[in-house]
Order: C-alpha cells, then structure tokens, then sequence
C-alpha cells in the first residue's frame, strides 16, 4: 500500500474540512485494503500533522 491515491481521494470526498484524526486514517487505508489494517501499515502512512484536515492530510499522502 504505498501508493494511498484512494485513501487521498476518500479523506477529501468525505468531510474534506474535518479534522484528520488516527481513526479517519486507519478506516481510510482499511478501505483501500479491503481488509483490516496492521500497525505496521497504520505505523509506515505519513505522521497526521497537528491541526490538518482530512483535504491537507490528502495532499500529504499524494506527496509521499
């Protein structure tokens, strides 16, 4: 899962302004994965800066 292109495309279609949160991040990269997530994948995704929205969060993970 290295490349997060639908997860990115899930944090901005839905609630695009909401705070991105640790739980917004493992549902996202769940859905990507179609299946539960590990916390070595939840562990390698890009640290949630402090204060980013979902659409920021997006934009980061498109740049990793």
């Amino acid at each position: 899962m290295n490349n997060h292109n639908e997860t990115a495309h899930g944090l901005e279609t839905v609630s695009p302004n909401a705070p991105m949160t640790p739980s917004a991040l493992i549902m996202g990269l769940a859905s990507e994965a179609g299946r539960p997530v590990t916390t070595q994948e939840i562990a390698q995704a890009p640290a949630i800066p402090e204060g980013a929205t979902r659409a920021e969060y997006a934009a980061l993970l498109r740049a990793s």
